[in-house]
């Protein structure tokens, strides 16, 4: 083997930072063999340079090259892109004498990963000849920003779509809400036969999870298990929060029972899933089995455990474990961790220690902490408490309809009917509106979506209607009172029980009644926080009715079985 063979072999083993300092050897012995101008070994110093991350060299030993190449150019600016150096690296291929399709998407790709989509969108019409992977980048740096009408028009413009196409497309799509637009746009790719892999499955299970779409869940649960994709902990990781967003934890429990190498997220998400679904001893002991297991907790663990102590009411519990974060495992806490312990003295009725813990703690309440608060003051009945929470809140943010709304039912408990218009008169003022309610319900592997008020849409619609007045005559002969104090309109009791009347969560629940056998269990997924109102009816038709209902809104689940729900009625 001649000596350019023998260096090239040996610095193409120095790969990682670790090995500088044998790279730097090796680059002064070619030095001193009289090699430093040889192009060949040049490119894999840059190459070496550019993996252990010591640019400075890289650059060095850049300008040193007599006569450089497209690789020589390539390798330069994509080791700078590698390492977040995009001004340097676009001055570097401002500078190349004939600009290659290679350089031109690593750099495309580095500004859509860094998030400077005007940059990125200007190379990428400044490209004369663009290749898919330029493509695949502009649609993902789309995707990422939301921009997902841009996203689907440069995807059907494209001259050539391969999976990272689709892939990009479906992902976006689950990751910014549209769910329904994701699996369809999954059954598309492969109408046109093309290879769905382990990304399209869990870009496609997470839309599933999003709609809690059950029966659209269990057939890619089944196909991925026919393909042997359910042997990844990724794969497996995303069933498991699919079934748990669908409400179904026996399903979730099973599978994540199933995979051999557990690792730190697929723990964190079972935890949160038995969380969000109200079964706080199992996120407890689930919490204990990955310690056991040999693996750590992190912040996100920690952040799902707090809340767990939070909702269940578990006070030293809450206490035991925030200090477990700080002083057993060293992680700083966050907002979100003081978050759930304003949330826990708050369920707890120390109020007077919540508001004590936001106005003390080492960050700048945010308008969620200060809404914590506030629901708080909302339950416990602390009306000068909890108006200056909303002061504070309002300050911070006064476009959020629900904010208004927890004020207005605080005045409303304590019998302050002319403080509650106020806040009605604010809202107007500010033109505040509330944002309108929707919900859906999967059946039989349909999707039907209901909006709040006397005008919605359905094939079905008399035939519900008819139902829902029929169960409302039962559920007020059981004990149920109307809550219209979540009605800010300035209307008489009558009109504010019909508007209750229409919410879409009971059209939705009512839709489900007359149209799944007895016993069915329903699953019902709502954009906003369920009203008090609706939690209450949703209790009285479960007992009525016999059935297990699921709904899940903004912030948790609500499991309703026999009249009881699993958050306790306090969400």
């Amino acid at each position: 083997m001649d000596t350019v063979s023998s260096y090239a072999t040996l610095l193409r083993q120095c790969s990682t930072p670790s090995s500088i300092n044998q790279g730097r050897q090796l680059h002064r012995q070619i030095v001193h063999a009289g090699l430093a101008t040889d192009r060949f070994l040049s490119n894999l110093l840059l190459q070496m340079y550019g993996k252990c991350g010591d640019l400075d060299s890289l650059l060095r030993v850049f300008h040193s090259i007599p006569t450089k190449n497209a690789f020589s150019w390539s390798i330069a600016i994509s080791a700078l892109v590698d390492h977040r150096n995009l001004p340097l690296a676009h001055a570097l291929f401002d500078q190349m004498p004939t600009k290659d399709e290679f350089s031109a998407t690593a750099l495309l790709a580095g500004y859509a990963a860094a998030g400077d989509l005007p940059s990125a969108e200007k190379l990428f019409l400044s490209m004369p000849s663009r290749d898919t992977i330029a493509w695949n980048s502009m649609i993902a740096a789309y995707a990422r920003h939301g921009r997902m009408i841009h996203a689907k028009t440069t995807f059907d413009a494209a001259p050539r779509r391969n999976s990272s196409s689709w892939n990009a497309m479906i992902a976006g799509y689950a990751q910014n809400g549209h769910c329904k637009a994701a699996l369809h746009l999954f059954r598309a790719m492969n109408n046109e036969g093309q290879r769905c892999d382990m990304v399209t499955f869990v870009a496609a299970i997470d839309a599933c999870a999003g709609l809690s779409a059950l029966v659209a869940g269990r057939s890619l649960h089944s196909i991925a298990a026919g393909a042997g994709l359910v042997a990844h902990v990724e794969i497996s990781t995303a069933i498991v929060n699919m079934y748990a967003k669908c409400g179904n934890l026996d399903d979730a429990t099973m599978v994540f029972s199933s995979i051999r190498n557990k690792n730190l997220i697929s723990w964190s998400t079972m935890i949160t899933a038995f969380v969000q679904n109200g079964h706080t001893d199992r996120a407890l002991d689930a919490f204990l089995a990955m310690n056991v297991d040999g693996l750590f907790p992190d912040a996100v663990t920690f952040k799902s455990i707090l809340s767990a102590c939070s909702h269940a009411g578990l006070f030293e519990h809450g206490f035991f474990h925030f200090d477990l974060l700080v002083h057993d495992f060293g992680i700083a806490p966050t907002m979100d961790h003081f978050k759930c312990m304003v949330d826990l003295l708050g369920r707890s009725g120390r109020l007077l220690e919540a508001e004590e813990l936001v106005q003390t703690m080492p960050f700048v309440p945010d308008d969620v902490t200060w809404n914590t608060l506030l629901a708080a003051c909302r339950v416990h009945k602390s009306v000068e408490r909890g108006k200056r929470a909303a002061e504070m809140l309002l300050e911070l943010t006064s476009e959020i309809p629900g904010y208004y709304v927890l004020l207005s039912n605080i005045h409303a408990a304590a019998g302050d009917h002319a403080e509650k218009a106020k806040v009605r008169d604010l809202m107007e003022a500010r033109g505040v509106r509330k944002k309108p309610g929707w919900s859906t319900i999967e059946i039989n592997d349909r999707f039907h979506e209901f909006t709040a008020g006397e005008k919605f849409q359905h094939p079905k619609k008399q035939q519900i209607l008819e139902e829902l007045k029929r169960l409302s005559v039962l559920m007020k002969e059981a004990g149920y009172v109307p809550d219209t104090t979540e009605v800010l309109r300035l209307v008489n009791e009558d009109e504010k029980e019909s508007l209750l009347f229409f919410h879409s969560e009971k059209l939705a629940i009512t839709c489900g009644l007359i149209s799944t056998p007895p016993g069915t269990t329903l699953r019902v997924v709502k954009n906003l926080r369920v009203c008090s109102d609706c939690h209450s009816a949703t209790k009285f038709i479960s007992k009525i009715t016999r059935r297990k209902i699921i709904v899940r809104d903004l912030n948790r689940f609500h499991h309703t079985e026999n009249g009881v729900c699993s958050c306790g009625d306090y969400w």
